[in-house]
């Protein structure tokens, strides 16, 4: 009979610190089952990452490198621009270590200048121009930014961010290509910063987490083969430059010795497949929102496709089966540490898989010095050379996250030797499948996901109570209407101090025009609430916490209930109130999608007159997110054969009807 043993600590023995959490004891043989998964680290990779893609340009300097909507690359050429621009910003101040952030749509220009920082020694900040100006702001100031590199296209944005740009484009190089300089450019030390990314924050500011040479190329070196990139690989650059999966797309394409496809922004969100295929891509990553947009029978030649950022479901993997695998990383381990590349089944096909770069511990949620067995839920604790240097400016949350030698990893097992190590808390929950993958459960604190993009609901609630004052509580919660099409929302419950709401109820809260364009001000897009919950109380634990769990289950409730709708903010409404009837084409076509499309408590709104027709309300005003605009563009061009801007589409005065009239002019321009 086995004895029970506490991380490694036979029972008898003092484990006082150390009893394993909620009735889990975990004995010997749990323990050498575990250690022998994680028995041996992964080595790290002692190069910089601008060394790696140099190799290819060495190996292959005809090859495309880029293939972009504005130009074409080969690795000799991208090597060379890099390197004028490299030495130009060593004129300009850039040293190891220096945060250089970049500003570009869609181009060309981001891959070269991404990697003249790194040869210059900086680190690269990407920024993405569509998310609100103060977030960028205080980005480049927490970065402590003195020169942004910009496209030509971005200057007046980068010029309001930082006092000192430069301009990278053909003009630029024109200039200074044929005049190389002699300097040497400093020596490689894979220690040093490769780039900063900044996700959502808890206290109402972005937090960015360091990466280094050694993580990245680390996880480069241990992943290509399983991400399936190879020298034939075109890759399509879908994700926004605020997503760290857009660097990591484009560093494992380079070092591989593929070719990174680059759409253009207008490209890459009204006409997803089309774009896809024009540039030839084979390869591609997307949250599986954004992979039910597109159809396997209209993209045979893409051969790959990653999924990652959000939870999977089978009907995702299966139309793709064969084609699809998943990955995972947080951002503070560069952003793929696991891979599940060769499931044997739909439902094997749903698991984070396994570490790549890393190994994975499971420990109790509440006392990472706790490690549990084998099918207990638990916290995911990172180890390995991909674990990032930690927050920028923020060393009280890097020591909460960045932890070092816990207790069962000195001690080890019975037949395996206790370590040091440093490991990063991702704060997910999960467990181990018996084959040592790892099955995702959920999370352990208040970061969520919305449609695959991070969300931290302290940062929303602070914003939330900057642009409405008068709230006297704010809690912020993903509400999920039991529908099973339906989808996740953003929802924010407010206590106004009203006494005429029912006790245990809810209603609307219509919010100003002034309160939402504030928030748009703050917070990206897909972290503004699409729906506001009046409350007279909230609903609280015995432990005297709020019950976020009752506010969710209430917030469904509300959803499900017919007749109980209200616009969360004036202007929902077309001016003109005529009611959209079915002779009126294509407008009754384009009510009847956004009406399917809207949040269950939305519906109502546009379809209040049943069958006999539809209410011409504005779109983005009545909770479509990006995914939805993306869904509706996609329409129109298969129901339309046009294709319609996704600005337009975002535009807040943007009504069916004033849909309707653009998408009959494109027609008659056509």
């Amino acid at each position: 009979m086995q004895q029970p043993v506490a991380n490694g600590v036979p029972s008898g023995q003092d484990s006082a610190s150390t009893a394993p959490s909620k009735g889990a004891s975990i004995t010997e043989s749990d323990l050498d089952k575990i250690w022998g998964w994680n028995s041996i680290v992964p080595a790290a990779e002692e190069r910089c990452v601008h060394e790696m893609i140099q190799h290819q340009a060495q190996a292959r300097p005809s090859a495309p490198a880029v293939h972009a909507c504005d130009g074409n690359l080969t690795y000799y050429e991208l090597d060379r621009l890099a390197t004028v621009l490299a030495d130009k910003l060593v004129d300009l101040g850039v040293k190891p270590n220096t945060f250089v952030p970049l500003c570009f749509e869609k181009s060309l220009w981001t891959t070269v200048a991404m990697l003249g920082v790194m040869k210059a020694g900086g680190a690269f900040v990407l920024l993405d121009p569509s998310l609100p100006e103060q977030r960028l702001l205080s980005m480049v100031r927490e970065a402590n930014a003195r020169l942004l590199v910009s496209s030509a296209g971005e200057h007046a944005l980068a010029s309001r961010l930082c006092p000192d740009t430069l301009v990278v484009d053909h003009g630029f190089f024109r200039e200074t290509v044929d005049h190389p300089s002699t300097r040497r450019l400093p020596d490689r030390d894979p220690n040093s910063f490769i780039y900063l990314v900044f996700t959502s924050g808890t206290t109402g500011a972005p937090k960015g987490a360091i990466i280094t040479h050694k993580s990245s190329a680390s996880g480069l070196q241990h992943q290509i083969d399983s991400l399936r990139y190879t020298t034939e690989s075109r890759v399509y650059d879908f994700s926004a430059y605020s997503f760290d999966i857009s660097i990591y797309s484009a560093l494992t394409t380079l070092v591989a010795g593929g070719c990174l496809c680059v759409p253009s922004e207008q490209d890459r969100k009204s006409s997803l497949a089309g774009s896809i295929k024009s540039l030839r891509a084979n390869t591609i990553s997307l949250t599986p929102s954004v992979a039910r947009l597109l159809s396997p029978d209209e993209l045979p030649q893409l051969k790959t496709m990653i999924l990652g950022g959000e939870a999977l479901h089978v009907g995702d993997i299966e139309p793709w089966w064969g084609r699809v695998f998943t990955a995972y990383g947080p951002s503070e381990c560069t952003p793929t540490s696991m891979i599940n590349p060769h499931p044997s089944s739909l439902g094997e096909a749903c698991r984070l898989g396994r570490g790549f770069g890393v190994v994975t511990w499971v420990v109790d949620d509440r006392d990472h010095n706790v490690l549990l067995p084998a099918g207990c839920v638990g916290e995911l604790l990172l180890e390995g050379p991909l674990v990032g240097t930690g927050y920028l400016n923020d060393p009280k949350r890097t020591t909460a996250a960045f932890i070092e030698d816990p207790v069962w990893l000195l001690r080890g097992s019975v037949d395996q030797p206790g370590r040091r190590g440093r490991l990063y808390k991702t704060g997910d929950l999960v467990r181990y499948a018996e084959d040592g993958s790892l099955v995702f459960v959920g999370r352990n604190d208040l970061q969520v996901k919305i449609r695959g993009q991070r969300v931290e609901l302290g940062e929303v609630e602070t914003a939330v109570r900057m642009c409405v004052p008068e709230a006297k509580q704010v809690v912020a919660e993903v509400v999920t209407p039991a529908k099973d099409d339906a989808s996740p929302a953003l929802a924010v419950f407010v206590r106004m101090g009203d006494s005429s709401i029912a006790e245990s109820g809810l209603s609307m809260l219509s919010i100003t025009q002034d309160s939402r364009r504030r928030l748009e001000e703050l917070l990206p897009s897909y972290m503004v609430p699409t729906a506001f919950f009046s409350i007279r109380e909230m609903p609280m634990t015995p432990t005297g916490k709020t019950n976020r769990r009752r506010l969710r289950e209430m917030g469904a409730s509300f959803c499900e209930e017919a007749g109980e709708t209200a616009d969360t903010t004036p202007g929902g409404s077309a001016d003109d109130g005529a009611v959209i009837l079915k002779a009126e084409q294509p407008a009754y076509a384009l009510a009847q999608k956004v009406a399917a499309m809207l949040p269950p408590w939305r519906q109502r709104d546009v379809a209040a007159n049943g069958e006999s027709g539809y209410e011409d309300i504005c779109l983005f005003p009545s909770g479509l997110d990006s995914i939805n605009m993306m869904a509706l563009a996609y329409f129109i061009s298969q129901q339309f054969q046009v294709e319609v801007d996704l600005e337009v589409l975002m535009d807040p005065s943007t009504s069916i009807r004033t849909l309707a009239g653009v998408v009959t002019d494109l027609q008659a321009a056509s």
